[in-house]
């Protein structure tokens, strides 16, 4: 649909985002990405959706997420020790891999990982 509006209908990017309800930087991905797989308007008949979606998306799939390098139990760890921050430890990562991720979305994984981490507490009964 975004195609045929952009393409056939000659519609803006805001006016495609308001038409399908998405926003007007989904939409530039979306035209930039059909820029780069070829293709036009119209679509190839023998073109399915799932087809294009592939032709559309298949390099972002391929990407690794940059959370999977990140040692979570030694942040867990290191978050035991007065005075440690989960900033100072996003911020010694982010000098070491200055690619990696922004603050919020490190807070947003590492929430996410401790969630799924088993909590149990030890406790001690002296008998008697």
């Amino acid at each position: 649909e975004i195609l045929r509006l952009r393409y056939e209908l000659k519609r803006t990017h805001r006016e495609i985002a308001n038409s399908v309800h998405l926003s007007t930087s989904t939409i530039s991905e979306c035209v930039k990405r059909a820029k780069e797989a070829g293709l036009s308007w119209p679509l190839p008949d023998n073109l399915d959706e799932e087809m294009l979606e592939d032709m559309l998306y298949r390099k972002s799939r391929r990407i690794a997420p940059k959370h999977k390098e990140i040692d979570f139990v030694k942040v867990n760890q290191e978050l035991k020790r007065k005075n440690m921050t989960l900033y100072l430890l996003w911020y010694e990562y982010k000098e070491q891999r200055p690619d990696g991720l922004g603050y919020s979305r490190f807070c947003d994984v590492y929430r996410a990982w401790k969630q799924t981490i088993d909590v149990t507490m030890r406790q001690n009964y002296k008998f008697g």
